[in-house]
């Protein structure tokens, strides 16, 4: 297995080793504004900072550090200085009710929470640190931005003073088992939380780099938040694997796409598949800028009804996330439609690990099996990481398998 035992931070630490002025991080800063953007080098810089924050509170690795973070430079950065310090880092949607985050505070046993201040209309820090205080979760509070509440630590300096110097290498010393990481899916009025170790995050962003064709060095313009198993695997995964740059939209809008796209010459885009039709009608499909355009579908859709990409010059491939159990990659044939089946996918060719496999009930019940497949934290470890496990989706095929829907 060319991913066993390797981890995020390792496939970071390479490539600020090989390439620290490379641009690791890229991020829209609002309209007739220059990208902010971040070397490997400075970014190295802030993810140490950053860890020394944390460990400045006390914690110890092993220890659970909430993270909720919009699509900014600062997500990655938080992340890796989790995982860095030892730390296992539980990713929360900035979009979370104070009832959902008081759920999130009650089901994992945190140290520290690290946000950020404003997104838009949002207040994760407000909600986070009120989710705090009334189920007795930790006390310890850090965040990004400016107009923080009396008593949260702020994080902002980590960039600022993070400008390339000179890279000196930095022993992280990482225990012996590196730590996971916790995602939070909600459904039905429920908070789930999923364990994924990170060498499977590294199996699972290897088989979107394979489906999607990226090169090294290769830019990923992502549209997705962090803060889940979907956005880790076809953004921040990948880049961390072909030594790319994560470029980022913080608020997405159209005329920040459109700019992000002018901004590189060549670059890979990951994008909710309900975009897949403005795509089309917009004329990018015919775009030279792009290099291929992955299409993130969730249970609720009907993949037998996606308008298509005909006229696209460039690979359309898909992913369907199951929750945050584990992500479905299939890169579209000749007639340009979902190709998603069931079935097993293994790395590499046909001899290796199961990575993902798919498979359906006669009760149309959809489970999933192979290394990428998280375990929620309730329910027991399994033995056998190629055990099949129900997603309480259910599933519609076709006569050759394909997935024609997937719905709760």
């Amino acid at each position: 297995m060319p991913w066993a035992g390797v981890t995020l931070t390792d496939l970071f630490a390479s490539t600020t080793q090989m390439n620290p002025q490379a641009i690791a991080l890229s991020q829209a800063a609002g309209p007739a504004q220059p990208r902010r953007t971040l070397t490997y080098e400075a970014a190295d810089r802030a993810i140490q900072r950053t860890m020394d924050h944390l460990l400045d509170l006390g914690l110890r690795p092993g220890e659970i550090v909430l993270v909720s973070m919009a699509s900014t430079m600062e997500a990655p950065v938080a992340i890796l200085a989790a995982l860095r310090a030892g730390f296992t880092p539980c990713l929360v949607p900035v979009t979370v009710t104070l009832d959902e985050a008081a759920s999130v505070v009650s089901a994992v046993p945190a140290r520290a929470i690290v946000t950020t201040g404003a997104i838009g209309p949002l207040r994760p820090v407000e909600v986070l640190r009120a989710a705090a205080a009334s189920s007795g979760g930790p006390r310890f509070v850090l965040a990004f931005g400016e107009r923080l509440p009396a008593g949260v630590i702020p994080l902002d300096d980590v960039l600022i003073r993070s400008a390339d110097t000179g890279f000196e290498p930095v022993d992280a010393g990482m225990p012996q088992r590196p730590p996971a990481v916790l995602t939070v899916e909600r459904r039905a009025g429920r908070i789930l939380v999923h364990r994924h170790e990170q060498s499977n995050l590294v199996a699972a962003s290897l088989l979107t780099v394979l489906r999607s064709g990226m090169a090294s060095a290769e830019p990923v313009l992502s549209t997705l938040s962090l803060m889940s198993l979907a956005g880790l695997v076809t953004g921040l995964g990948p880049c961390l694997l072909t030594a790319g740059t994560l470029a980022l939209e913080p608020l997405f809008t159209t005329a920040s796409f459109l700019a992000s796209l002018s901004a590189h010459p060549r670059l890979h885009v990951v994008v909710p598949g309900a975009l897949e039709g403005p795509l089309a009608e917009s004329g990018l499909s015919a775009s030279v800028s792009i290099a291929s355009a992955l299409l993130l579908h969730r249970q609720g859709v009907r993949l037998d009804r996606v308008p298509g990409l005909p006229a696209a010059r460039f690979p359309v491939v898909d992913a369907l996330a199951v929750g945050e159990r584990t992500l479905l990659v299939e890169a579209r044939g000749e007639d340009r439609r979902p190709a998603l089946r069931l079935g097993t996918i293994r790395i590499p060719d046909d001899i290796g690990a199961i990575v993902v496999a798919a498979r359906r009930h006669e009760d149309g019940q959809l489970d999933v099996g192979g290394v990428t497949v998280s375990t929620r934290l309730d329910e027991n470890l399994r033995s056998d990481p190629e055990a099949f496990v129900g997603t309480g989706c259910s599933v519609t095929v076709d006569e050759t398998q394909r997935i024609l829907s997937v719905r709760n």
